[in-house]
């Protein structure tokens, strides 16, 4: 899947509330979307800033056919995959 692809996808995603959130210790702090520091406009801006040089890719640790973006939109970061809709991993500002 190309940049574009997920771009398209996870907007789409976003927009329709598709979308679920992996559960993980650090959730509050690790992902402002599950826990409605940022509201889905919010999030939807900052995925829509995001450019293919600010994108990158790789294999599930767990499934390798899934691939996981991390979008660093500036002063952002976000992780996701794209099964059944998106699974956000990490939606938080970038760490200096």
């Amino acid at each position: 899947m190309k940049f574009s692809d997920a771009k398209r996808e996870i907007l789409a995603a976003l927009r329709e509330h598709r979308y679920q959130h992996e559960a993980r210790a650090a959730q509050s702090q690790k992902n402002l979307l599950a826990t409605g520091a940022i509201s889905v406009d919010q999030a939807i801006g900052l995925v829509e800033a995001t450019r293919g040089n600010q994108a990158t890719s790789s294999p599930h640790h767990a499934d390798a056919s899934v691939l996981v973006w991390v979008f660093r939109p500036v002063g952002w970061y976000v992780k996701f995959y794209l099964v059944d809709g998106a699974w956000f991993i990490s939606f938080h500002q970038a760490e200096p």
